[in-house]
């Protein structure tokens, strides 16, 4: 699982959608948050050209409808061993991204840049 790029999507969710990073909770369903089909559109569009992810389906939210299922497709997408089990995605309590941890972290050590390159390597 690579929980860059989880929080990265996440993240431009969050923008397109106006919700915080505190209320993308695992249990949140998309629709309740307003993705209609036509903000999906625009939110599968900046995924496909911020995350590099040119095949990425418009039906994304049609198909994964809560932030936990959209969390495992996205593990399973970019692991390479196949689909990941991630018993936090069953736990409602939890925001996704939290602000601190080893991502932030890793970040705040200005390694976001190797990151980038190796997601558009890929």
């Amino acid at each position: 699982m690579d929980p860059f790029l989880i929080m990265q999507a996440m993240n431009i969710i969050a923008e397109e959608t106006g919700i915080t990073m505190a209320e993308m909770k695992n249990d949140v369903a998309f629709a309740d948050v307003g993705v209609d089909s036509l903000l999906s559109l625009a939110v599968c569009g900046r995924l496909r050209e911020e995350l590099n992810m040119p095949d990425l389906s418009s039906t994304l939210f049609m198909e994964y409808s809560t932030v936990a299922d959209l969390k495992r497709w996205l593990g399973a997408t970019s692991s390479s061993s196949g689909p990941v089990s991630d018993s936090s995605a069953d736990d409602d309590s939890k925001p996704l991204a939290p602000e601190s941890g080893f991502v932030f972290s890793f970040l705040r050590r200005g390694h976001s840049r190797d990151l980038q390159r190796r997601h558009h390597g890929c």
